[in-house]
């Protein structure tokens, strides 16, 4: 069995999301829609590298890159932040949070709140960019199949702590490569712990996942 469900993009559960989804809301589409945003201003949410890279390439269009953190600093890597404080079409506000998106026909303006002071204001923006993570689709695997805390699912090496493997475990043999914690189920691409986001990389999971389950049929 092979568990190949993805995960889906965590969404924001503020006004105005919801009624301009897909249409001056987007979820990790920054490479998709940033140029249909052209010398306007655009908001990004979210601190990590996602963001990061999503905001450096929406700022070669936008006139403006607003971007909100709720915490007190970005977690995305150095040499993001680096390129990030050096351009003048980002400004960068912490502890900041999205209360509400705004406009008629579109999308114009963002309400926010700082969430130290709880002082509100407003932003011009034509659209926003969430960049808050993923939720891996695993609601419906048993418990027996071993899930990280942010519930993606624990294969291969990931299962074996301390040279030890699972508990349960019935095999004389360590779990292969993107085998679960149940011996024959295996996992690929954005469901699994450690992988690497995206469709090339679900590809490759998906055609080592094929290749370890004829193997574990040839242990019979």
């Amino acid at each position: 069995m092979l568990i190949a469900t993805g995960a889906w993009f965590r969404t924001l559960d503020v006004p105005g999301t919801e009624k301009w989804g897909g249409a001056g809301v987007y979820y990790g589409a920054a490479h998709v829609e940033a140029s249909n945003y052209r010398d306007q201003p655009v908001v990004v949410v979210g601190g990590a590298n996602s963001a990061a890279q999503g905001l450096l390439y929406l700022r070669r269009f936008a006139s403006s890159v607003t971007v909100l953190i709720r915490g007190e600093a970005p977690t995305w890597s150095r040499y993001l932040d680096v390129a990030i404080r050096a351009s003048d079409k980002i400004s960068i506000c912490f502890n900041t949070e999205l209360t509400e998106v705004r406009g008629d026909d579109r999308i114009r303006e963002v309400a926010v709140k700082s969430n130290k002071t709880g002082q509100a204001s407003t932003l011009p923006a034509a659209a926003v960019f969430v960049f808050i993570g993923q939720e891996p689709q695993t609601d419906f695997v048993p418990d027996g199949v071993l899930k990280s805390p942010s519930g993606h699912i624990l294969t291969g090496l990931d299962l074996v702590g301390d040279g030890k493997r699972p508990a349960g475990w019935p095999l004389e043999r360590d779990p292969l490569i993107l085998e679960t914690s149940v011996p024959s189920v295996f996992a690929a691409g954005d469901v699994r712990n450690g992988t690497k986001h995206g469709v090339a990389a679900a590809t490759g999971d998906g055609n080592a996942a094929v290749s370890r389950f004829w193997q574990y049929l040839s242990t019979f």
